[in-house]
């Protein structure tokens, strides 16, 4: 875009234009210096801009800075991302989230953010956990039939988080896969309160994995 009119005056060392290289486009963004050693050349970038919501933009690092930065700890990476005309959706001077793909895929399981309780005396979620009821005084008939159904009560259960990813939480003691867990109301619970599930709410399935 240029700067200047035809017929203006100009001065010695005065930008007349500026130029912008669009595809590719770069994107520069700080790394902790924790993970120095899980970043090289080559490595499989995701870049999300608010402009378009969810829609990923997959690049790779282009280059790591030779030094880290002494005020942040932090590591200038680059990373390089196709941005072919007609679309040219990515501009310089936009904000941009970037996830870098490290190591290896391994399963693991997750739970809604809102399902963990955190506190001084250790994370927590509240997990659905079947028990019988007890026996009724009298025997026979349709009530003897439904209270011989299994109860639910919620069971406070103490855990270890590990890595937060958008609405999700790794937890990696404490949980199995498969188990229930609570994701409101936690602070109306108390450990053994019965529960009853709502079935009209839809399960919403879990965050999926990025696809490399």
């Amino acid at each position: 875009m240029r700067k200047v009119e035809k017929g203006q005056y100009v001065s010695p060392g005065m930008a007349l234009v500026s130029l912008q290289a669009l595809d590719p486009i770069r994107v520069d963004f700080p790394m902790p210096e924790q993970l120095i050693s899980k970043l090289k050349v080559g490595q499989t970038i995701h870049l999300t801009v608010d402009t378009f919501g969810k829609h990923v933009f997959k690049g790779e690092i282009q280059s790591l800075d030779a030094r880290v930065a002494q005020d942040t700890r932090t590591l200038l990476v680059r990373g390089l991302l196709p941005n072919p005309d007609p679309q040219r959706k990515l501009l310089p001077g936009m904000f941009a989230n970037v996830v870098v793909l490290a190591g290896e895929p391994k399963e693991i399981v997750t739970v809604p953010r809102t399902a963990v309780t955190y506190s001084l005396y250790g994370d927590s979620v509240y997990v659905v956990k079947t028990v019988d009821k007890p026996a009724p005084a009298q025997t026979g008939g349709a009530a003897a039939a439904e209270s011989s159904e299994p109860a639910l009560v919620a069971d406070r259960r103490f855990v270890r988080t590990g890595e937060v990813r958008e609405d999700r939480v790794a937890v990696t003691e404490g949980l199995k896969a498969g188990e229930q867990v609570i994701t409101t109301g936690q602070v109306k619970l108390n450990p053994g309160a019965s529960i009853r599930i709502d079935s009209t709410q839809p399960l919403r399935p879990a965050t999926p994995r990025p696809k490399q």
